[in-house]
């Protein structure tokens, strides 16, 4: 047997020498024991509303009670995904929704919807908040934003390296926020929270848990030449490629650099997973991380294999942590999924010991002490009184009273004084008296919140909005100088987005000129998410955009994210001239209210809500895009790269798939970003009646990622072939 690998005693430390919990997921009940049993540190969990894994088995609410109680009993949080995105009509559900569970001694929610977590802290003040990885928090600017909306940790996006990591969880420990990420499981090829791609083909909305993964299935690239190859495959070879099916990510390759970051918690991916799996990837990661704190050993290559025989898609990948994207990444030629669980999870209830002593005295109560560890209750109740036929023995006693059925405790020992005289004790008296000693028992061994006075059901919350309609303002969004040129040409507008990212500065600068000498009010367009280049320099500096393209005329910003809004804010930039797109999420009035306690003042109206929708949430101060090639996907993988290879061109692909539906994939090398777009335009200009019912500010047409002749044929009203995405037909 090969000797473990270890660090010396000095390098096992992290930026403030402590451990790392190990969160561990759990689809139901039978799944929190296996992670409980399996040593997680805390276990998170989905009800029956609201989870983003609506296909999962879920727990009703008993289940989670008795979840909740489980875990606690033997050290283990619990913290429920609430991180679905809320139409106007469910936001009412929550508090009845969340309140049983926070009695019951919940320790966190974790949430997408703002406006969720802001209804949460009025609701319950005492109960922790993570913001959801669906947020897309890659910088610290995303840390500080949730930070100042009053939540305790955020979970950060998948993506990051190990250096980008540590950076943001040393500056978040001096600001008192907590950090999780990822460390195992299934990867989304779209930043979490920013795909589409389900909703759109389909109706089947990932931010609502109902994706379909269309990520898994098979694409031709038509791009490709018949000379071309593939991992040295012709594409005559090869027919059908999974160029969007990542690999499972196996974090146990960079254990050591992940704990050295010191981020407060590890999170296994597996919500749809079996008992089997969790216990065994739950058990392997509790012996990696005790080995390497404990004595300074490193994963093997025999721990990384007994994970990665515990099931994988196309095998497995150290990931983003150290990997920027590329084929290694890629299931390109196989995306099934493989399970080699193995039927040994522990999936028993794991009782607490405990003593016993019953003390019975003739003509006085009964009386039943419980202890377990430093905990002891007594309780009374009942007589023993003279036997006249069926006199009672110690055997009779201690059956009817070791018996403990489906509590979570079992007696390590039992005693029982009894007078030596004949005495009768019916069975209901015994039992009764057992029942509640274990209640009392319980009770106080777990924390008590059922008399909490910090929860507020009085709160009031806005569910219903009536728009007012007028004049609609025109907005646009474009990336490079010919749509520039042509919108110019075609249309009038009121404001003018350029993606700055997306071209030359001496190209946005021309363009910023050239709307302004429109009299049109020019805005630069922020990118989808901010990260360090591929290369590990430093990337896009938002206060620095700000700055520079102020200088060359810019007047307002088109933010994509949250750690946007932060750095525009802290940038200085007044909150009046700083615009949300739609990837800001605002389905619910609440969320709206959160954004404008900010100062905000412009927002877009979501592209999965339809008007029925649209009708309940408050318009007055949100453009609707009317025209545009949606993005279903936002990724820092690469098409290109995993195809051709890495060659850092402004490159475009089309992935063709079973239905002969062609999607443009575009590389956006500047900010190492790939965008896949929509087979076809989404096209509302026929709704424009309704659409000004709907009380909106303004309109936008997005050209980002359309040819000249498909921008041409927006402004002349000839679109050939479009969609009204979900326009009509919405979500569930």
């Amino acid at each position: 047997m090969k000797k473990p690998k270890k660090k010396k005693p000095e390098e096992v430390k992290n930026v403030e020498n402590v451990r790392s919990e190990l969160l561990a997921p759990a689809g139901n009940l039978s799944t929190l024991i296996c992670a409980v049993n399996a040593g997680a540190d805390a276990v998170y969990v989905g009800g029956n509303m609201f989870s983003a894994r609506a296909y999962a088995g879920n727990f009703s609410q008993e289940d989670l009670i008795r979840g909740i109680k489980y875990a606690h009993l033997h050290g283990v949080k619990v913290h429920l995904a609430v991180n679905t995105l809320f139409k106007n009509t469910e936001v009412s559900l929550l508090f009845d929704y969340l309140r049983p569970l926070v009695l019951a001694g919940l320790d966190a929610v974790i949430v997408q919807d703002i406006g969720v977590m802001s209804l949460i802290r009025r609701y319950f003040p005492l109960l922790d908040i993570h913001a959801s990885t669906q947020c897309t928090v890659t910088d610290i600017n995303g840390v500080r934003f949730f930070g100042s909306l009053g939540i305790k940790r955020v979970v950060l996006a998948r993506e990051l390296s190990i250096r980008e990591i540590s950076d943001i969880v040393k500056t978040a420990k001096t600001e008192g926020m907590e950090t999780e990420v990822f460390i195992h499981g299934a990867y989304c090829y779209s930043y979490s929270g920013q795909c589409l791609m389900s909703s759109i083909i389909g109706g089947r909305s990932g931010n609502r848990g109902r994706c379909a993964q269309p990520c898994r299935l098979p694409y031709q690239d038509v791009s490709f030449k018949s000379d071309d190859k593939v991992k040295g495959k012709k594409n005559s070879d090869e027919k059908e490629y999974y160029p969007l099916s990542l690999k499972d990510y196996n974090g146990a390759y960079n254990l050591d650099k992940m704990l050295a970051t010191g981020v407060d918690s590890l999170k296994i991916e597996g919500r749809m997973k079996s008992p089997d799996y969790v216990y065994g990837v739950t058990k392997i990661y509790r012996k990696l991380i005790d080995e390497y704190y404990d004595s300074g050993i490193l994963p093997s290559s025999e721990d990384i294999k007994a994970l990665d025989d515990l099931g994988h898609r196309g095998g497995n990948t150290p990931g983003y942590p150290v990997i920027r994207n590329g084929r290694d990444m890629v299931t390109l030629f196989d995306a099934s999924h493989r399970s080699g669980v193995t039927g040994e999870a522990d999936t028993g209830i794991k009782r607490l010991k405990i003593s016993g002593r019953m003390h019975i005295v003739l003509g006085e109560p009964l009386e039943l002490s419980l202890s377990c560890g430093e905990v002891s209750v007594s309780v009374t109740g009942g007589q023993a009184s003279p036997a006249i036929k069926a006199p009672v023995d110690k055997a009779y006693v201690r059956d009817k009273i070791s018996s403990l059925g489906n509590t979570f405790f079992e007696f390590d020992d039992l005693e029982i004084n009894m007078p030596e005289d004949p005495v009768f004790i019916s069975a209901k008296e015994l039992k009764d008296l057992k029942r509640r000693a274990v209640d009392e028992l319980e009770m106080n061994l777990l924390p008590d919140r059922s008399e909490d006075t910090s929860i507020h059901d009085d709160i009031e919350i806005s569910t219903d909005h009536r728009n007012t309609a007028g004049a609609l303002e025109k907005h646009i969004v474009a990336e490079s100088l010919s749509q520039i040129e042509i919108a110019l040409s075609e249309t009038c507008a009121d404001v003018f987005f350029i993606c700055a990212y997306a071209m030359d500065e001496a190209d946005a600068a021309k363009a910023i000129k050239m709307i302004r000498d429109r009299g049109i009010r020019p805005g630069v367009a922020l990118p989808y998410v901010f990260r360090e280049k591929r290369n590990g320099d430093k990337g896009t500096d938002p206060a620095e955009t700000v700055r520079k393209y102020r200088e060359y005329g810019a007047e307002c910003f088109l933010v994509r994210n949250y750690g946007g809004i932060e750095a525009l804010l802290s940038a200085g930039v007044d909150a009046g001239f700083v615009y949300t797109d739609h990837s800001v999420y605002t389905w619910n009035n609440e969320t709206l209210a959160a954004l404008r306690e900010l100062g905000l003042q412009h927002f877009t109206a979501p592209l999965e809500l339809n008007s029925k929708e649209l009708f309940h949430r408050d318009n007055s101060d949100s453009a609707i895009v009317v025209s545009a090639l949606y993005p279903l996907m936002v990724s820092a993988g690469c098409v290109h790269n995993t195809l051709k290879g890495c060659d850092a061109s402004e490159s475009e692909h089309v992935l063709t798939d079973r239905l002969g539906k062609r999607f443009k994939v575009k590389s956006y090398c500047r900010e190492c970003l790939n965008v896949v777009y929509n087979s076809l335009p989404t096209d509302l200009t026929a709704h424009m009646g309704k659409i000004e019912e709907l009380g909106f500010e303004a309109v936008r047409y997005d050209l980002t990622g359309m040819d000249e002749e498909t921008v041409k044929a927006v402004f002349e009203g000839k679109l050939k072939e479009t969609t009204g995405g979900h326009f009509k037909r919405g979500v569930e």
